[in-house]
């Protein structure tokens, strides 16, 4: 058996085992939260049956595409002492990042409570490990509020992160794309998804895809698929984050399978 069969077929069986239970329980009551394991039963039957694999590694946006809301990466200096107007720091502790978590799942209109959307995020990631893809975050944001964060969300993320909000301190001109394709080229991924909430970074990524093909004249080495989580529109209380959206995680499953 091929080593990409092998851990889909791991992967088929520990879904399968999540079906039956949420099925074999209570047939006449189904949580919220078994409906969504309940979805993914789908990606590894379609992957196996079409005896395809999966994309190397998924590269993943932190604020409104893993979390629910965004956390600012620096803020203006207006401590009464300094107030020099510069921008600085915005590091936050884990409890201050489950607090914003917290709020932002309370006020936003149709989103599911705080708890339900870690336990969705906390499943999804499990499977991309089952499935051997390599979950890379990709953000703007600092290190230190995309771990934080993360335990907030009681993940344990030990995958690597690429902070272009610390990158541009040595290359201004860092971009999502130089920084995912570099990462991957040092890791010999050939096949990966980048998922983001902003529709101006999906369009820049798959832009420099396109410039950088046809520079290389289809010599590229990694080959990209680009998902666009819906995004909330400012001062508004709509939803944000990727598992507020069944079908924005479904997408993203289906760009994972790769022929």
């Amino acid at each position: 058996m091929r080593r990409e069969d092998s851990k889909l077929l791991a992967f088929l069986i520990v879904d399968l085992c999540s079906f039956v239970t949420t099925r074999g329980v209570a047939t006449s009551f189904e949580t919220r939260p078994q409906r969504f394991l309940r979805t993914h039963f789908h990606i590894a039957y379609y992957t196996m049956s079409q005896r395809s694999h999966v994309a190397d590694a998924l590269y993943f946006d932190f604020d409104l595409t893993l979390s629910n809301t965004s956390i600012d990466a620096a803020v203006a200096d207006v401590d009464d002492d300094t107030n020099t107007g510069e921008s600085k720091e915005n590091c936050l502790t884990v409890e201050e990042c489950r607090a914003v978590f917290q709020t932002a799942a309370r006020s936003q209109d149709g989103s599911v409570s705080f708890k339900e959307y870690y336990h969705r995020a906390q499943q999804f990631l499990s499977q991309m490990d089952t499935m051997g893809v390599a979950v890379v975050m990709l953000s703007n944001n600092n290190k230190t509020n995309i771990v934080n964060g993360m335990e907030a969300m009681g993940i344990h993320f030990s995958g690597d992160i690429l902070s272009l909000h610390e990158q541009r301190r040595e290359n201004p001109d860092a971009t999502k794309w130089t920084a995912l394709y570099q990462h991957g080229v040092e890791h010999g991924y050939t096949t990966a998804v980048f998922v983001d909430d902003s529709a101006k970074q999906c369009a820049s990524v798959l832009a420099e895809f396109a410039e950088e093909k046809e520079k290389k004249k289809m010599d590229i080495q990694i080959k990209i698929k680009v998902v666009q989580v819906p995004q909330p529109k400012k001062r508004t209380k709509e939803k944000g984050g990727l598992f507020n959206f069944l079908d924005a995680v479904r997408e993203v499953e289906e760009a994972l399978v790769v022929e």
